[in-house]
């Protein structure tokens, strides 16, 4: 994997757990719910795609083009989204309110869907 390959998802793992960008309402926790688990496609910084498969029993996955794949846990703490990732995070958890907006999920540098 390359330099930039880890710094963009490093970033998007952090981004995802570290805040929302808008002044938009958080989702709440049964919003988030309804939106976990599923499967989504990020874009970190506006360049970088990933898909994120998040399992019904917490177990995340995250892989990348050119068959690059990472895999950790998801978890839902009051209204935040917490995940933690084996290599992009290092293992910590990190955990962040989601907003919505024009059809995505935002965070800083961030912004997922569901697919």
């Amino acid at each position: 994997m390359t330099r930039i390959s880890k710094i963009a998802l490093s970033g998007l793992c952090l981004v995802i757990a570290a805040g929302q960008v808008r002044a938009d309402e958080p989702l709440s926790r049964s919003e988030l719910r309804k939106l976990f688990p599923g499967t989504y496609l990020a874009v970190v910084q506006g360049a970088v795609s990933v898909t994120i498969v998040a399992k019904s029993n917490g177990v995340l996955v995250g892989r990348m083009p050119g068959n690059k794949f990472d895999s950790g846990r998801w978890s839902l703490n009051n209204d935040q989204l917490c995940i933690s990732m084996s290599k992009w995070l290092g293992g910590r958890a990190m955990c962040s309110k989601v907003v919505a907006a024009d059809g995505w999920y935002l965070g800083r540098g961030v912004k997922f869907r569901k697919i």
